[in-house]
């Protein structure tokens, strides 16, 4: 599994092509996202995709510890990132298409990392409303209108005044990690970090 070896951009952590030191994207330095900054284990290609296909659609639920080990190891688990978090928070799926799936794999790779790193997952409290089209159909500018008002929080005491971090499998676009830290922080969260498995 091939682990991030190049520079990233310290807000978003987008992978650059080639080395140097990590710096500022320009989407980044244009407009901030909504979280404070977002690491990925690697690049959603070779192993790690098929990883993660298997863990995803095949139900290899076994590879969630495996996965979050890979993201530790990586920028996932730089200090920086993890210094101050006070609870872990899966990326949800409508209550539907958890059925269906049998799982939530953000969630098991958040109680992993939770669970390495010695601190709460909390799930249940950011919660998905609708059922909303697969972000893997859709354009960059569809994926930020398929998410619009999907989440919110049902029990924000557990969260207000908190610093969290948001875990999900594969930052594409960012949507779906954009949409939640908004949710998130109107709810009273005070800030909101992210993970991801990959980065496509």
């Amino acid at each position: 599994m091939k682990r991030v070896d190049s520079s990233f951009c310290l807000c978003c952590g987008v992978i650059f092509d080639g080395v140097g030191e990590p710096h500022l994207c320009g989407d980044c330095l244009t407009e901030r996202p909504p979280f404070t900054r977002h690491r990925s284990g690697g690049r959603y290609e070779g192993v790690v995709k098929d990883l993660i296909l298997l863990y995803k659609y095949r139900g290899f639920e076994v590879l969630a510890r495996t996965l979050a080990d890979f993201v530790l190891r990586g920028p996932g688990g730089e200090a920086d990132l993890w210094s101050g978090i006070e609870a872990v928070v899966p990326v949800p799926l409508h209550p539907a298409k958890e059925k269906r799936r049998g799982f939530n794999q953000a969630a098991l790779l958040a109680k992993a990392l939770a669970g390495r790193m010695g601190l709460p997952v909390v799930n249940g409290h950011l919660i998905k409303t609708r059922p909303t089209a697969a972000q893997t159909s859709l354009q960059a500018g569809e994926r930020e209108t398929n998410l619009r008002g999907a989440f919110r929080v049902r029990k924000a005491a557990g969260l207000a005044g908190k610093v969290v971090l948001l875990v999900d499998d594969v930052y594409t676009t960012g949507s779906t990690l954009r949409e939640c830290s908004r949710t998130l922080k109107r709810a009273g969260v005070e800030e909101v970090r992210a993970v991801t498995i990959a980065r496509a």
